[in-house]
């Protein structure tokens, strides 16, 4: 498959801010993934009521913590919610039954691509019937398209340390313990997500030539 993006090298000192989730390097806030796609329009929760959608991030950050746990043989399932184990059984029924084993696990970082800088966190890395994989892992309620370009993001960031291309894997999670596999072949998500940071880049730029400081994404 040819990617036709260019891959530079990649930040290794950043700080990151859970509390905000942001990326900081030299004192400067880089733009997240998920941020870049929200402010291009592609992420958009304006039609769910906020109540719900709190509560829906909730179990997903819950759900994502426990599956975290199992990966690395430390979970302990007195702690684990009912409405977030059964996410987490849909994830240890792919492992078990694909023989997924991850070799990155939440992994964080700071990427270039077209001399232009993002910070991401992936899933999960590793080998899927035997093929290098970028696992996502998804607890909502349907498919969203920006799912593509998100993971289209992180490939990219990894292809730039070592070269080896990954095919992309959605893990989408369902509330009934079970899962289904998306995969992302379509080189147009690196497009569509090189256009998302071009934009902000943009905008960052234009804040900073009309004197109204550095643009901060959402």
């Amino acid at each position: 498959m040819h990617l036709p993006l260019p891959h530079e090298a990649m930040s290794t000192t950043f700080q990151f801010v859970p509390e905000t989730h942001s990326y900081l390097q030299d004192g400067r806030v880089i733009p997240s993934v998920t941020q870049l796609l929200e402010a291009a329009g592609l992420v958009c929760y304006d039609h769910i009521p906020k109540a719900v959608l709190d509560r829906k991030a909730e179990i997903g950050t819950a759900a994502h913590s426990a599956c975290w746990y199992f990966d690395e043989n430390d979970l302990d399932r007195s702690t684990v919610a009912p409405e977030v184990e059964r996410y987490e059984r849909g994830w240890e029924k792919f492992r078990r039954e694909t023989g997924f084993t991850p070799r990155l696990i939440e992994q964080r970082g700071i990427a270039v691509m077209a001399g232009m800088q993002y910070g991401y966190t992936l899933d999960r890395e590793g080998l899927l019937r035997g093929r290098d994989t970028l696992i996502e892992i998804k607890c909502t309620a349907g498919v969203e398209i920006s799912w593509g370009p998100q993971m289209a993001a992180y490939e990219a960031a990894l292809r730039a340390q070592d070269g080896k291309i990954r095919q992309r894997v959605a893990v989408h999670l369902l509330p009934d313990g079970g899962y289904s596999l998306l995969p992302y072949t379509q080189v147009s998500d690196y497009q569509v997500f090189q256009w998302a940071l071009g934009m902000e880049t943009w905008k960052r730029v234009k804040g900073r030539v009309n004197g109204y400081g550095n643009h901060q994404s959402r």
